[in-house]
């Protein structure tokens, strides 16, 4: 769904491959200030379905962070995640993934020892 959202979007603001996503009202690239505000007021739309977001300090930068976390959680390398957030090296978007618990369960997992047996499993050996 969200492809095919973004697909119609790309039709409908009609500047191109190369200009910017998301237009300000002048049709120039918007502001980070800009992008902050429409995330706040966006974030302030959904607090009644969703009252824990009014405890949390969305910001765009938040959201990109969690977008790189979903995509590494998913398989995405961490070299082309570089280049996607545009980081200069690989050890700035390292500082990203090390919060991940997902990744670190995940981690773990592959080093658990077995169980051991059960008493009655070997007694009926």
């Amino acid at each position: 769904e969200t492809v095919v959202e973004l697909q119609r979007w790309l039709q409908i603001r009609d500047e191109g491959p190369d200009g910017p996503f998301f237009l300000s009202t002048r049709r120039g690239m918007l502001s980070d200030d800009a992008l902050g505000l429409i995330v706040q007021s966006t974030v302030a739309e959904l607090v009644d379905k969703h009252p824990t977001l009014a405890d949390k300090n969305i910001t765009p930068h938040k959201l990109r962070h969690t977008a790189a976390m979903i995509m590494y959680e998913d398989g995405v390398s961490i070299e082309t995640l570089s280049l996607w957030l545009g980081h200069a090296n690989v050890g700035t978007t390292m500082r990203y993934l090390q919060h991940s618990l997902k990744i670190k369960l995940r981690a773990m997992n592959r080093t658990m020892f077995p169980a051991p047996p059960s008493s009655q499993a070997l007694a009926d050996e």
